[in-house]
């Protein structure tokens, strides 16, 4: 829901045409080191128990069979990936039925297997999603400030701590109903997998 209290459906972040988190735009930058007196505490905490940097997507094609799509996280830029905490893996098991058959259009030309290449494509896309979500949780970042009212969930902030300046997406806020009171930020490190191997 969106500030005047309406439901808003945005866009998940994908290969398409929708901007990366990263691409995003800085809509507040805080520094711990600033004396402008609007950011009065930060901390930052890290969930290793919900990272997963390998995801086994199985779903199910019509006329085929069981279909299985693995991916890793190999990006050396990435602090979680395989290289670098080993591999853990996240199953997910019934990711749904494909009917490539419903796609064959040969006015488009799309034949029998380009429309099989389509849904072994599309469980893909849904495996590096999964990707995505399970690789992105590991650094959390709470934040307590003043009052900064134009801030909202899925806006980027950049982070600057012992002279580090990190990307964070805005998971929650909490706004206080006197201006006065401090309002508290919760934020997610901000970190596009650029490196994927499929299995």
């Amino acid at each position: 829901y969106n500030r005047e209290g309406r439901f808003v459906l945005e866009p998940t972040q994908d290969d398409s045409n929708f901007f990366r988190d990263e691409d995003k735009e800085v809509v507040w930058s805080f520094d711990e080191n600033s004396n402008d007196g609007l950011l009065y505490d930060i901390s930052e905490s890290y969930n290793w128990e919900s990272i997963y940097n390998e995801i086994v997507a199985k779903g199910t094609i019509t006329g085929l069979g069981s279909y299985t799509v693995i991916v890793q996280n190999i990006d050396p830029s990435s602090p979680v990936c395989v290289d670098k905490i080993g591999v853990k893996t996240k199953v997910y098991s019934d990711m749904g039925i494909y009917d490539y058959k419903s796609l064959i259009d040969t006015s488009k030309g799309i034949d029998e297997n380009k429309a099989k290449d389509i849904v072994k494509n599309n469980l893909l896309d849904r495996a590096k999603y999964f990707l995505k979500l399970n690789t992105m949780p590991h650094s959390t970042i709470n934040i307590q400030c003043a009052c900064i009212p134009h801030l909202d969930v899925g806006q980027i902030i950049s982070v600057t701590k012992k002279e580090i300046t990190k990307k964070y997406l805005i998971n929650n806020i909490s706004l206080p109903l006197d201006p006065t009171e401090s309002m508290s930020i919760e934020a997610s490190a901000v970190f596009d997998v650029k490196d994927i191997k499929v299995f």
